[in-house]
């Protein structure tokens, strides 16, 4: 067991003072099978009119901070302590037909992964793709390749 404590600050400065509007935060751990979280603490400097706590699409803590103030600084200060026992880890193992790209996969798993394999901006000259396969050439594996219209 190996317990971390963790003090971020972030200060932003202004010359003269400023309207503060809404602000996300994103500073606070997930626990997982091999970290706990034990404690957390938030300290906003001017004092918020609001701190409103939520959880975002992927499970991550957001807090949301509103104010009513002008000023011509801001401080966030987070203490984090956190167990993280690495050695709980379980084994994670790569199937064989995940060794390879380009990936093969399930009919049924394509509508969930449909997001992670489309490109999301132009590349007709494939910069991309060439830059891949400059980490797979170096491991002597095949091209890889992230969408269907892609040359094999």
């Amino acid at each position: 067991m190996a317990i971390f404590l963790v003090r971020h600050i972030t200060t932003y400065r202004y010359r003269r003072a400023v309207r503060l509007g809404r602000h996300q935060l994103m500073a606070r751990p997930r626990d997982s099978f091999d970290q706990r979280l034990i404690d957390f603490s938030l300290d906003v400097t001017p004092e918020p009119s609001e701190v409103r706590w939520l959880h975002d699409v992927f499970g991550n803590c957001v807090a949301q901070v509103e104010f009513g103030c002008d000023s011509d600084n801001l401080r966030f200060e987070c203490v984090i302590k956190v167990d993280h026992t690495p050695e709980n880890a379980p084994d994670f193992r790569i199937e064989d037909h995940a060794k390879d790209h380009p990936f093969a996969y399930q009919a049924e798993e394509a509508p969930d992964l449909a997001p992670y394999v489309q490109r999301w901006f132009s590349d007709p000259e494939d910069h991309l793709g060439r830059w891949l396969d400059t980490f797979l050439r170096a491991r002597d594996q095949t091209s890889y390749r992230t969408g269907p219209d892609d040359p094999q």
